[in-house]
């Protein structure tokens, strides 16, 4: 979808310059505008009051280094629909996105769950239908365990300041795979936990800063919240897919946005008390605040005059983000279904790792999309999309019993987000050991009359569209001085995380009885 604005911007002087038309960015930028009009029916009411407080309203610019608007969500235009290639699900507590969706008219529908779900593990494959696959009764019971362990872990760190907890520096210094290999003993428990932080961040475990991780899931609400689909991230997809709610924004303000305008500098005038915002093409535009909603790691791109302060410079040189390519299969018909088959895969090749069903609720539109992730997306990102599609293939002729359908799909569509100018990765950007203990903080922390934004800063959902809006909501209430909106209780997360603990428990008792009674 291209957006490319010819609109001519002949000011160069504004307020605040927002740096990413991601939805942070373009979030942002929604709400000074509606402060402004929010000014503007204050002044005709109360005209006199206004101007002894000297309140005016705001002249914004956007700048977005695409020609469209959405980062990481984007889509591929297939069969009259726009297919989600990058970020696309809705959890329901995922409140901000809802909202969104409600105000431009979008629906959603449920990810389909219906039916057998398959596990491959060591080459072979089970069919199971719950939660818990019928094999490696010893191995799924420590890997409900683990989870048990993890859900305290976290539910023990303030969602608002990880680096308070006692034990920040100490879980910093380990990966999650050090822990699991220190913590856990087989190999079956440690496989399923793997594929899932795979899942969650499309990074693997000897990449990610324990202490990073369980952080992130305190901000989730939980570590089953970014896992599960029912009651989980997973649970609903948008109809029409998600990049129409940047569209949306877009289309509401877009005399405040340029794109194609990648910016490659920022200078502090100290003597007017304004920044200079360079733009490739050589565009420069003046303000007195800055907004950056980019992923930390591209921050790099951007030179800062002055440098930006040791602190912050450590932190987004060390952020990595996570490798994934995605992909959409498409069918005549949802054969799977009709063979009793959720299209539901999780597997331990050195590959893929994830399959949903990509079909509407009616089985319209029949599809399965699927991830390369970590290690497996860097090494397969160097073969061609003919031997992806391949593989694609072949693990979905193994797991529904060798139906010869697999091989006779009627197109195939990828996203590489590895290989995106902009992103550079999907879908957040991650932390190492030994950094976000010390660091962490200054994600979010206002360096001069520069501010940041964007998914990664977010102290709700971080990582999901939900993260991106709720760190506008942040920022723009930083610059207007206005206290923060609420946000969720180090408590509220130990309530949920107890009675998931409980629930999860009695529901592993249950699904051993019934299998050693089969």
């Amino acid at each position: 979808m291209n957006l490319i604005n010819d609109f001519d911007h002949k000011e160069q002087h504004y307020d605040i310059i927002v740096i990413g038309g991601g939805l942070a960015g373009l979030r942002a930028l929604e709400l000074f505008e509606l402060e402004n009009q929010k000014l503007e029916q204050q002044k005709q009411q109360f005209p006199q009051e206004l101007k002894q407080q000297q309140q005016q309203q705001k002249r914004i610019l956007l700048l977005e280094s695409r020609d469209r608007v959405g980062g990481r969500t984007s889509s591929i235009r297939y069969q009259n629909y726009d297919w989600d290639v990058g970020g696309q699900w809705v959890g329901p507590t995922q409140h901000r996105v809802r909202a969104l969706l409600k105000q431009c008219g979008a629906n959603t529908f449920p990810q389909q769950q219906i039916g057998r779900k398959v596990l491959e593990y060591k080459g072979l494959f089970n069919r199971y239908t719950g939660m818990v696959p019928n094999v490696q009764l010893l191995g799924s019971l420590e890997c409900q365990l683990c989870i048990w362990r993890l859900e305290f872990m976290c539910s023990s760190i303030d969602p608002n300041a990880p680096w308070t907890h006692k034990n920040a520096i100490y879980w910093d210094s380990m990966t999650v795979q050090q822990w699991m290999d220190k913590n856990m003993y087989t190999d079956f428990a440690k496989t399923l936990v793997r594929v899932s932080i795979l899942a969650v961040f499309s990074s693997e475990p000897s990449e990610l800063s324990f202490f990073y991780v369980l952080s992130y899931f305190s901000m989730a609400g939980g570590v089953m919240k970014t896992m599960d689909v029912k009651n989980g991230a997973q649970q609903d997809r948008i109809l029409g897919g998600s990049l129409q709610l940047s569209v949306f924004l877009y289309e509401k303000n877009k005399r405040n946005i340029l794109l194609s305008h990648p910016v490659i500098k920022i200078s502090k005038l100290e003597a007017k008390g304004f920044s200079k915002v360079q733009c490739e093409n050589g565009k420069i535009f003046t303000c007195k605040k800055v907004i950056i909603t980019l992923p930390p790691p591209l921050i790099n791109a951007i030179e800062f005059q002055p440098p930006l302060p040791e602190r912050k410079s450590i932190l987004i040189q060390s952020m990595t983000m996570g490798q994934v390519i995605k992909f959409i299969i498409f069918y005549k018909e949802c054969f799977w279904r009709d063979e009793g088959f959720s299209g539901e895969i999780v597997s331990d090749r050195s590959s893929i790792s994830l399959i949903y069903d990509g079909s509407f609720e009616d089985g319209s539109k029949p599809s399965l999309i699927g991830f390369f992730e970590g290690e497996a997306a860097r090494e397969w990102s160097k073969k061609t999309e003919d031997e992806r599609k391949k593989e694609v293939t072949d693990i979905l002729y193994d797991a529904f019993h060798q139906d010869k359908r697999v091989y006779l799909p009627i197109n195939y569509i990828e996203m590489n987000w590895m290989e995106e100018k902009y992103t550079k990765g999907g879908y957040a950007a991650t932390c190492n050991c030994n950094i976000f203990s010390k660091y962490g903080h200054t994600l979010r922390e206002p360096i001069d009359d520069i501010h940041f934004a964007g998914t990664e800063t977010a102290t709700q959902w971080p990582g999901y569209m939900e993260g991106a809006l709720q760190s506008a909501e942040r920022v723009v209430n930083e610059i207007l001085n206005q206290n923060t909106s609420p946000v969720i209780t180090n408590s509220n997360f130990q309530n949920t995380n107890i009675l998931i603990v409980i629930i999860s428990l009695i529901v592993l008792v249950i699904s051993y009885y019934l299998i050693v009674h089969k």
